[in-house]
């Protein structure tokens, strides 16, 4: 379970440093807010499927994740 947890595409998490790459290889225009910004949605999302099954780890992990993103995301807009 750990390793299918860790490709979720949530950056520090190995699946977020895969899609980090990813967009820096095929986004035309370089963004580098938009690996932040896929990072914050799908924190959010996995963390509400957490609450919404009742798997507390879960929601607190990805919230957690989420919002570290969403911290560094308003940092690089300054």
């Amino acid at each position: 379970v750990w390793g299918l947890l860790n490709l979720v595409p949530v950056l520090p998490l190995d699946g977020g440093n895969i899609m980090r790459s990813l967009v820096q290889l095929y986004v035309l225009r370089p963004a580098p807010e938009l690996p932040l910004q896929i990072s914050v949605g799908t924190g959010a999302v996995v963390s509400l499927y957490g609450l919404i099954t009742g798997q507390w780890f879960l929601a607190v992990l990805f919230g957690w994740l989420g919002y570290l993103n969403y911290v560094e995301l308003q940092r690089s807009a300054r």
